[in-house]
């Protein structure tokens, strides 16, 4: 196949970081906009948020994070797996 076509051809390194960037701005506004649509209806006067500031605490939030040994997830997985087989007729 010709590389003439690929998409690094067509725009330079610099735009393709602002299309990626601007993409994921618009997918977390996106996702933050169905989240506080769900939440609308349980809003009070005294709780409401409008949307621009429920969007901004969501940018600023950091994902939550919990890096686990292989060990660790193995001692979590290992109950489920044995009541599958349990339940499954397994071992």
């Amino acid at each position: 196949m010709n590389d003439a076509y690929g998409l690094q051809n067509i725009i330079d390194e610099s735009v393709t970081v602002e299309l990626i960037e601007f993409a994921i701005e618009n997918e977390l506004e996106q996702a933050s906009w169905e989240l506080w649509l769900t939440i609308y209806p349980h809003f009070t006067k005294e709780t409401f948020i409008p949307f621009e500031e429920f969007k901004d605490d969501q940018v600023k939030a950091k994902p939550r994070k919990q890096i686990k040994t292989n060990e660790e997830i193995m001692e979590e997985l290992l109950p489920l797996v044995e009541k599958f087989e349990k339940k499954n007729g397994g071992e």
